[in-house]
């Protein structure tokens, strides 16, 4: 359609110039001259801003998918975060889990040492009565509760067990890391502490996790 009436105005504008060349009246054709003139400069500049205005609105319209494509960038990462984050806790979970076990493992273990100590369980762990109390057991009585962290082995003890010799309480504290050692299935010997509640009684030196300090 513009094609159309730039055609008309420039077929205008070459008979003006031509009506003011042949015409009598050179006023009035040199008026029609300019007319033309100025109606065709007029288009001219409307048709460029048209034209201007559609590549601006191309040029927009190819940029929007690229803003797009940003955006679901930037929402697709924080899935990714919380995944990790998810395996994260499911791990810790896990750990917990298999620490609890070792850990009901080591009581049934402490339990037994005491049955022997008492003479209430047979050497194969069956429940018998009027047993012989076995002494090499006796120090046993003593502990409370062994406890493995997952980095160390608390042990909870009565009061008395600071009566015991050096040889018991090493006894204790060696045998208690063996027990660790042996169902929680680790390599690396665990350091050894002994508690009567919050006070510390002893345990491995700073130096080696195989001899011990007793207050």
């Amino acid at each position: 359609m513009d094609d159309i009436f730039l055609a008309i105005l420039l077929v205008a504008l070459i008979y003006s110039i031509y009506s003011f060349v042949k015409s009598k009246n050179k006023k009035n054709g040199l008026i029609s001259a300019v007319i033309a003139v100025v109606a065709f400069a007029a288009f001219g500049v409307t048709y460029d801003s048209t034209e201007e205005e559609a590549s601006e609105n191309t040029e927009a319209s190819e940029e929007k998918p690229v803003e797009k494509d940003v955006k679901e960038e930037i929402v697709e990462e924080p899935k990714e975060d919380v995944v990790e984050e998810e395996k994260i806790i499911e791990n810790d979970d896990t750990n917990d889990d298999d620490l609890s076990k070792t850990n009901e493992e080591i009581a049934i273990s402490l339990e037994q040492n005491q049955g022997w100590a008492l003479g209430t369980i047979d050497s194969d762990g069956n429940e018998i009565e009027n047993g012989e109390p076995n002494n090499e057991y006796g120090p046993w009585l003593y502990v409370q509760s062994i406890t493995y962290t997952g980095d160390d082995v608390e042990v909870q003890v009565t009061a008395d067990f600071k009566t015991l010799t050096k040889s018991e309480k090493d006894m204790i504290a060696s045998s208690s890391q063996g027990i660790v050692q042996s169902y929680a299935n680790i390599d690396i010997r665990p350091r050894v502490y002994v508690y009567n509640g919050e006070n510390s009684l002893g345990g491995s030196k700073t130096l080696s996790a195989n001899e011990y300090n007793w207050e």
